[in-house]
This record gives structure tokens, sequence and C-alpha cells, in this order.
């Protein structure tokens, strides 16, 4: 929210990243590119059983 507003109302007429916010896009989709692989592994982790929680 608050990029939006510096580049919108801040920064009217020398935005570093205009309206469509591509800097933004860039930023967030590597985020999110690094941040899935590990999300991904801690859920395999979590689901796994461990083999020490059997009953004998």
């Amino acid at each position: 929210m608050g990029w939006a507003v510096l580049n919108t109302a801040v920064l009217q007429s020398h935005a570093f990243d205009p309206y469509p916010y591509v800097f933004l896009n860039l930023i967030l989709s590597m985020l999110a590119a690094i941040q899935a692989p590990i999300i991904m592994m801690s859920q395999n982790r979590r689901g796994r059983p461990r083999p020490h929680d059997h009953a004998a």
C-alpha cells in the first residue's frame, strides 16, 4: 500500500515505478520464487512419519 501511495501521490511527476508497478511486481515475483520451494520442503517434512512414531 505504501508503495502505491509513494509512487502516485508523493512522487507524482518523478515516480520511480509508475502505475502498473512493474518493479514492485518483479520484486514480489522473485520473493515468491524464493519462498515457494522452502514452504514446499517444510510441508513435505511435516507430513512424513518418523521411524520412532510407529506403535510396537
